[in-house]
């Protein structure tokens, strides 16, 4: 019991235990969640926003159904936005960072013709 007892002891009192590292962190301020306060009804939701990338979605599903060339540019955003380095996508595609940052940007200005010539925006 007290071996027992004396492991607690320390591990409460230890500025390197995982009580410590989780609950204690010495020096750390800590809020407290606010539960009457609810920030989500102060904000409006942005429809525009929503219509927006709903636009974007369609525009890249048309780009790649349109050809090759398009359908490279569509599918190198669509991987950038889930990854946006470079280097990675180029390591995980085998295609040069140039190529890719290329690419990407050809098709961020397409889309921003685009939905500028429907009025979207």
């Amino acid at each position: 019991m007290k071996f027992l007892s004396g492991v607690i002891w320390r591990s409460f009192h230890s500025s390197t235990s995982p009580y410590h590292k989780i609950y204690r962190q010495s020096g750390r301020v800590h809020e407290l969640y606010d539960h009457t306060a609810n920030k989500l009804l102060d904000e409006q939701y942005d429809f525009d926003i929503d219509l927006t990338i709903e636009a974007i979605q369609g525009l890249l599903e048309e780009m790649e159904a349109e050809g090759v060339e398009q359908w490279f540019r569509a599918t190198l955003f669509k991987m950038w936005l889930e990854e946006s380095n470079y280097s990675e996508l180029s390591r995980i595609t085998q295609i040069p960072r140039t190529s890719i940052s290329q690419a990407v940007n050809e098709c961020r200005e397409y889309i921003q013709q685009t939905l500028k010539q429907r009025g979207i925006e």
